[in-house]
């Protein structure tokens, strides 16, 4: 798990249930405005935040941009 420089930290590390590796895997888990902006961070991840939680799988990655959106590559 790639945890994030200075600019924001995991808050957490828990068990989530991700299909594609069909088993519970170890995911970093972020508080939305704790995700670096500008900085991709490597899944497995979780970000959340008061309405709603993001689930990034063990193979994509997500940042927060300028504007604070959450964007999210996944692998082809």
């Amino acid at each position: 798990i790639q945890f994030a420089s200075s600019q924001g930290s995991a808050k957490r590390i828990r068990k989530a249930y991700y299909p594609e590796t069909g088993q519970f895997i170890e995911a970093a888990v972020y508080q939305r405005g704790d995700l670096p902006r500008g900085t991709p961070v490597s899944g497995p991840m979780l970000v959340e935040e008061r309405e709603t939680t993001i689930v990034i799988g063990p193979s994509g990655m997500a940042q927060r941009d300028d504007n604070e959106n959450i964007v999210v590559r996944l692998a082809r």
